[in-house]
């Protein structure tokens, strides 16, 4: 009980010391202000006037650089204004309305094309319009009111300015953390592979954290490098630039895991020992990683063990391990214990870099990518008209969401007309604020929105019910308001009822029959979270089984080019180039995709869950031939390495047919390519010759009394039976990942 306590005393303050906070803090500060100020100079419906527009500009307030940050809230203020002209003028024109707002809502619902910004901009104008129901105007009193929201909406974007070179800094380390604290989840995670036998629901969680890492790093990656691209190289995004280098790299050497678990099983005492003590080393490197996390500052030190006492225990338990077995009883066994060692002390390493990086050590020791290399690892919006272009169609997700939503608007407008429901834009207001182009989120936020809203309902009756000061009611409405825009991105549930007792209260002070308000409220929600609900299920679907193979496709296509870049690396004699970082980025990213695609499938109705087991066998195979050629691409980073022969080149190749064979069966459009198993299996036989060449002169030398080994000629065998087996192992997967499809296939 205590320790619930705790965690729930911890989570209130980290949201209190987070961005999302302060963001609401900052809208509600803005509002309250405009109001304060205009009803002490002018009256209370200029303020009204300029705190819709701080509401409306707020909505597509998010970090990025400052010019796409200035365009983005002007860009929001424009089309607010344009809406809310629009439907009042259409109003004063009898049926004139419906296909004004009509073709509104189409136009705002397809900006969302061009990206997520965009789609902020969007809501922005849709919130308007819906807004321009509430009270309608004629005449001057209309234009005096778009004046008054336009200088409420500069006044937020004055502020927001102010505050967001701190805003961006201070998300930027969010994310830093939050990558920090699921990277050592990762991290125990696999550790607790050890430890038991079904290591389905473990490998489960392990795609669901490699999929929130990878998204995290490709936000770190947007928010920080272009910061620095205006910041310059020094100071607080440095660090983070080096923090996030060392992440990506704490990824690949945790999914480049070359431990067999099945043979682990089977393996004897004496070999889980050893690994035992692997484990040991890479908990305490996840525990300490968490403690930064929180911390955020390596100076505040903590009861830390010596990682380099772990270290020495594991070497000392594989040289146990080679006495006691013998170095000619299973020298695989040892190899893979040696080669172990060496990606726990690469982990150990790169833990050791992110605690100088937040002591400020050694900084300018390091290198990083050139500004125009980080433009490659970035995805650019392209704003081009041709993109609005191909999305005039069916086959376009958010063209069927544009239509959905401009029918479903449209009869909540009409139901609220007909039948004459006080405050009926409440209606079409949740329909925009539920509504998404994809069944699973629409269905989810309509229950939380629902769920939220009676409760936010039930505390604001009892509230009322209690007092009628207006005092308090005005206190309440900074609290609720600042909690609900708060939350509105982490807990939307939450976000519900803070969301209702504002609503709730602002009437309150306005009209003396609060009480039914609530009722009208709570009504009409529910109304319109229904609406939405059946709309995406009944309106042209975007059902994930439509593009899932599009997912794969492009899964498929990143992994073969990761591992060509690993080719190309092993060839080059390099531990690492700009193009290789750049495939693993995508091959990790098509891979979370995937996933993602796959969960939200399993979360739609079972009618429309097709082929979910086949899809999981694919979904596997292809997360594990990700890991299986990161730990190669592992190996020749953090190894000295001799120069590839051409059978290595040609085993290569013959993955990398294979994976071409997987797109071209899944398109259908070209012939497959055969000869691939022959050339692999003369490429392995010939490396295998090699090694069986090294091994013998090897067991020459200990004839002749040589008992201690050369270390550059262990290395050199070390790398040759490595090789050997990680290309043997990818190429099994890259054809168990063709089998999986073709099973798939005929399953459709």
């Amino acid at each position: 009980m205590t320790m619930h306590i705790k965690e729930v005393v911890h989570s209130v303050l980290k949201f209190l010391k987070s961005t999302n906070f302060l963001k609401g803090l900052l809208l509600t500060t803005a509002a309250f202000t405009a109001i304060a100020f205009c009803t002490y100079f002018y009256n209370v419906a200029v303020g009204s006037g300029a705190a819709l527009g701080v509401l409306l500009v707020s909505a597509s307030d998010i970090p990025g650089n400052r010019k796409n940050h200035l365009i983005g809230m002007g860009a929001a203020l424009v089309l607010a204004l344009v809406n809310f002209l629009c439907i009042h003028l259409s109003l004063q024109i009898d049926y004139l309305v419906i296909p004004v707002l009509a073709v509104l809502v189409f136009c705002n619902a397809i900006i969302a094309v061009y990206g997520f910004r965009a789609s902020l901009i969007s809501f922005s104008g849709l919130l308007a319009l819906v807004l321009s129901f509430a009270h309608p105007q004629t005449g001057s009193l209309l234009y005096f009111n778009l004046l008054y929201i336009f200088l409420g909406g500069f006044w937020y974007i004055i502020l927001s300015s102010i505050l967001r070179s701190y805003r961006t800094e201070k998300y930027s380390k969010e994310l830093i953390n939050s990558c920090m604290h699921h990277t050592a989840e990762y991290l125990k995670v696999r550790v607790s592979l050890y430890k038991t036998k079904d290591r389905n629901e473990v490998f489960k969680k392990l795609l669901t954290l490699q999929d929130t890492i990878t998204t995290e790093h490709e936000d770190i990656r947007n928010a920080v490098m272009t910061q620095r691209q205006q910041s310059g190289a020094t100071g607080s995004k440095r660090k983070q630039l080096l923090m996030l280098i060392d992440l990506v790299d704490m990824l690949e050497l945790a999914a480049a895991n070359p431990i067999d678990y099945q043979k682990y099983d089977t393996n004897g005492q004496e070999y889980q020992k050893v690994l035992h003590t692997f484990s040991e080393v890479i908990q305490e490197v996840a525990e300490q990683l968490e403690h930064l996390s929180n911390s955020t500052n390596a100076k505040k030190r903590h009861s830390e063990k010596d990682l380099g006492e772990y270290l020495q225990k594991a070497a000392a338990a594989i040289e146990i391990y080679k006495t006691g077995k013998g170095i000619l009883t299973n020298p695989k066994n040892l190899l893979t214990l040696r080669n172990l060692f060496d990606y726990t002390e690469k982990q150990v390493q790169k833990l050791a870099s992110i605690k100088r990086v937040l002591r400020s050590e050694g900084l300018n020791d390091r290198s990083i990518l050139k500004k125009e290399e980080q433009y490659q690892f970035l995805t650019p919006q392209d704003y081009n008209w041709a993109v609005l272009q191909e999305n005039l169609s069916l086959s376009s997700p958010i063209f069927k969401h544009a239509i959905r939503l401009v029918i479903t608007v449209l009869t909540g407008y009409l139901l609220g007309s007909i039948f004459s429901i006080q405050n009926a834009y409440w209606i079409i207001l949740t329909i925009i604020v539920i509504m998404r182009p994809g069944y699973v989120l629409t269905r989810d936020r309509s229950k939380q929105r629902a769920i939220g809203t009676v409760i936010g309902g039930i505390v604001a009756v009892g509230i009322v019910m209690l007092t009628q000061d207006k005092i308090i009611y005005g206190v309440l409405i900074f609290i609720s308001m600042t909690l609900a825009f708060g939350l509105v991105q982490q807990n939307y549930k939450t976000a519900a009822v803070f969301i209702t007792l504002t609503l709730v209260f602002v009437y309150a002070l306005l009209t003396p029959d609060a009480l039914a308000v609530i009722e009208y409220r709570v009504v009409d929600t529910l109304i319109g979270a229904a609406m939405a609900s059946m709309a995406n299920f009944l309106l042209w679907p975007a059902w994930e089984d439509h593009t899932i193979r599009q997912q794969i496709l492009d899964s498929i296509e990143n992994s073969q080019i990761y591992i060509k870049e690993i080719g190309n690396l092993y060839e080059l004699d390099k531990r690492t180039t700009t193009s290789y970082k750049l495939a693993r980025k995508k091959a990790f990213l098509g891979i979370a995709n995937l996933h993602a695609g796959f969960q939200r499938m399993a979360q739609e109705p079972k009618s429309h869950q097709i082929k979910t087991i086949e899809l999981y066998e694919v979904m596997v195979n292809s997360h594990t031939l990700v890991s299986a050629a990161a730990s190669l691409g592992t190996y020749i980073q953090i190894h000295p390495t001799t120069k590839p022969s051409v059978h290595f080149t040609n085993s290569i190749h013959a993955i990398s047919e294979t994976l071409l064979n997987c797109r071209t069966h899944l398109k259908n459009d070209e012939e497959l390519r055969d000869g691939n198993e022959k050339l692999f299996a003369e490429a392995s036989k010939e490396l295998t010759f090699l090694y069986e060449n090294l091994t013998q002169e090897r067991n020459e030398q200990r004839k002749e009394g040589i008992d201690k080994i050369d270390p550059e000629f262990r290395e050199k065998m070390k790398e040759a039976r490595v090789v050997i087996d990680q290309l043997k192992y990818i190429y099994t997967i890259s054809e168990n990942l063709y089998k999986a499809l073709k099973n798939y296939e005929k399953r459709a």
